[in-house]
């Protein structure tokens, strides 16, 4: 089973660095739960992301923000570099060369930023599944 890529990215961008596989997607729904319950989000939300889409709902970007402060990707409003190159050094495995781009990778999302907590939320996981995506993480 490949491990689910929200972590980080959480959303993030959560299909970042891998595909998300129906397995992954069910999992995905089940995380969502409790912050789909605290931020109002709607089934149809979820169900965009579980469809590696960005949710348009205000809603639904808070979604976003709250599974990456879960995660531990974002914490009181701040990116959490560190634990973001944790996240992806575990999804990378025993591939050398991709543990070599955590660092890297989790240092170029540390220039987003956003007062609005789901707008940042967005920002972080777009950020995180660009640099995946130009790093070889995710075709």
């Amino acid at each position: 089973m490949k491990f689910l890529p929200f972590l980080f990215i959480g959303f993030a961008g959560l299909w970042a660095v891998n595909a998300m596989s129906d397995e992954n997607k069910e999992m995905l729904k089940s995380f969502a739960e409790d912050c789909k319950k605290t931020e109002g989000a709607s089934d149809a939300d979820v169900n965009k992301m579980a469809d590696e889409e960005y949710p348009d709902s205000k809603e639904g970007k808070c979604l976003v923000a709250c599974m990456q402060e879960q995660f531990g990707v974002v914490k009181d409003g701040k990116y959490q570099k560190e634990n973001v190159q944790a996240l992806i050094e575990m999804v990378a495995g025993d591939d050398e060369a991709k543990k070599a781009q955590a660092e890297p990778m989790a240092e170029a999302c540390t220039k987003e930023s956003d007062p609005d907590r789901c707008e940042f939320g967005v920002k972080v996981a777009k950020c995180l599944e660009k640099e995946g995506k130009e790093r070889g993480f995710k075709s």
